[in-house]
């Protein structure tokens, strides 16, 4: 079940994955709002057999009907891990409920003892089979949709913000070159007007000198 667990937060994109078995591990079951409260926070949580399954996980699927939840992939593979708890765990008590004895989880079985539970469970998949068909298969598959659109969305925001960048960088790049043409103009108007004291002193240089030769005729 735990090696399901990481393939699930793996396949949905979570970060070490490894890391929600751990928490879960670490875990005690709670209601449901404050299991959602620790998912979307990405604290452990955990399930147990006796809790309400249905009202459990259409608490849980809350998280994914609502966009600022639905668009973190993070918090949808937390989500969608522990739905698959809940799921796990109601289909035990259905088995049990069906009349059909099931060990606890550390208890050592015999071949001949596995082979009776197999039988007596496969019996009892007449009755369990259309009351787990429900609609939380339509549920998850819309919770699944919803992942994708989280996915599309997340591309869409890298994106976005590859533009925004592209766009800072382009006019960060317009804003040197107006500085450097504006160095250039600054520049050149010194040159101009350097040129034309230059100029200036010249020619008074020279009305000077024509002055001075009138004069002395």
């Amino acid at each position: 079940m735990e090696n399901v667990l990481v393939d699930l937060h793996r396949a949905l994109g979570a970060d070490d994955p490894e890391r929600y078995i751990r928490f879960q591990q670490e875990a005690k079951p709670l209601e449901p709002v404050a299991e959602n409260q620790l998912l979307i926070t990405g604290q452990p949580t955990t399930t147990a057999p006796y809790q309400d399954h249905d009202s459990h996980i259409r608490v849980h699927l809350g998280i994914l009907e609502q966009d600022i939840y639905s668009q973190n992939p993070s918090v949808v593979a937390a989500t969608m891990a522990h739905i698959q708890r809940h799921l796990a765990d109601q289909f035990r008590v259905e088995v049990q409920q069906a009349g059909v004895e099931l060990p606890s989880g550390s208890e050592q079985l015999s071949p001949e003892q596995e082979n009776q539970i197999a039988l007596q469970a496969a019996q009892a998949m007449d009755t369990i089979a259309p009351s787990s068909e429900l609609s939380m298969e339509d549920m998850l598959a819309q919770a699944e949709q919803r992942l994708k659109e989280a996915e599309l969305e997340l591309e869409r925001r890298k994106a976005a913000s590859k533009e925004q960048f592209d766009y800072a960088e382009l006019a960060q790049e317009d804003k040197h070159h107006a500085q450097d043409l504006a160095q250039e103009r600054d520049e050149t108007i010194k040159s101009s007007a350097t040129s034309v004291a230059i100029a200036r002193i010249n020619l008074r240089g020279r009305n000077a000198k024509q002055t001075n030769g009138q004069s002395s005729k």
